[in-house]
């Protein structure tokens, strides 16, 4: 029992270890970029981790506050 066991331990790693690296062999299906290429800056439109917001007014300030 413990034989069969190691033999599952062994398999789902070797299927882990496959499917890693056809995952990294996916990308290398795209054709290399080239200097004046096109570059996609669609996703940076849906990306708002960068997004900031400034106040275009300021009705008091207290610079002795501390959040």
């Amino acid at each position: 029992m413990k034989h069969k066991r190691n033999c599952l331990h062994v398999l789902f790693i070797i299927c882990i270890a496959l499917f890693s690296t056809s995952l990294s062999h996916a990308s290398a299906n795209q054709p290399p970029k080239l200097l004046n290429d096109i570059v996609d800056i669609s996703g940076d439109f849906h990306d708002f981790t960068n997004t900031y917001f400034f106040a275009d007014s300021l009705s008091e300030f207290d610079p002795g506050m501390r959040f």
